[in-house]
């Protein structure tokens, strides 16, 4: 798997626990989220972490193309 790859996935997988490690203690209520700014600021930017990591496919000849 190219390194690159390897990074991507990486960069989705730390995105994901960290956004899991938000609401450790914390009851996961939609309305109590959304009342929460700031943690809803942080989950956005991490899930744009994630579809932008996402956003790249893997082609033949190792080659990587921006969808």
């Amino acid at each position: 798997m190219d390194d690159a790859v390897k990074a991507w996935l990486f960069d989705i997988s730390n995105a994901i626990e960290e956004i899991d490690s938000f609401f450790v203690g914390i009851p996961k209520d939609f309305y109590q989220y959304q009342q929460d700014l700031k943690t809803k600021r942080a989950v956005e930017r991490k899930s744009s972490i994630t579809n932008c990591a996402s956003s790249f496919r893997y082609i033949s000849q190792c080659s990587l193309i921006r969808c």
